[in-house]
């Protein structure tokens, strides 16, 4: 690891406490929830590292990765960040390829992690997450493109989330 590689936690935990922005999102490659179940691990090893400083200062969490289209809350309660509203994020990784989702390791993950809220989980789809932000709303699309090549798209799953007030801000 480079000097960088090892302060990467500590940066993205610097920047976001002194970030001034009405909103901080946070855009990351992997997932901190995932229903394929495929990369568990990494989601788990990643959710150690960051998940108390998302908790603590992030109103969103944007990831890919997984081929799949997800939208999760956490509610922080097992990061001692002190956070009041749950942490949303959004898995987007079904543009390019498709994989399936694991519904018996959708239902073990959420038996298992009650802190998780798994919202909407579809694989074997194309498709990708829109993210548009009014005042102290945000709203998360996730839009499917049939796979019968008619070019047409259509929003299969809408949520808005109020921005996150932040104990530690």
């Amino acid at each position: 690891q480079t000097d960088a590689e090892r302060n990467m936690v500590t940066w993205l935990e610097d920047s976001l406490r002194n970030s001034k922005a009405r909103w901080k999102i946070v855009i990351g490659h992997h997932p901190l929830w995932s229903g394929a179940g495929s990369k568990f691990e990494q989601a788990h090893a990643l959710r150690r590292l960051i998940l108390p400083t998302l908790c603590r200062y992030a109103d969103f969490y944007l990831a890919g990765h997984e081929h799949t289209m997800e939208v999760h809350t956490d509610d922080c309660s097992e990061t001692g960040a002190g956070a009041s509203d749950p942490l949303p994020q959004v898995v987007s990784g079904s543009a390019a390829k498709m994989r399936p989702t694991n519904s018996a390791f959708i239902r073990h993950q959420l038996a298992s992690y009650p802190q998780l809220r798994t919202l909407y989980a579809k694989g074997l789809t194309w498709g990708f997450a829109h993210l548009s932000i009014e005042g102290d709303k945000a709203t998360v699309k996730i839009i499917e493109v049939p796979t019968d090549g008619s070019g047409g798209s259509r929003v299969t799953f809408e949520q808005s989330f109020a921005r996150r007030r932040h104990v530690a801000s």
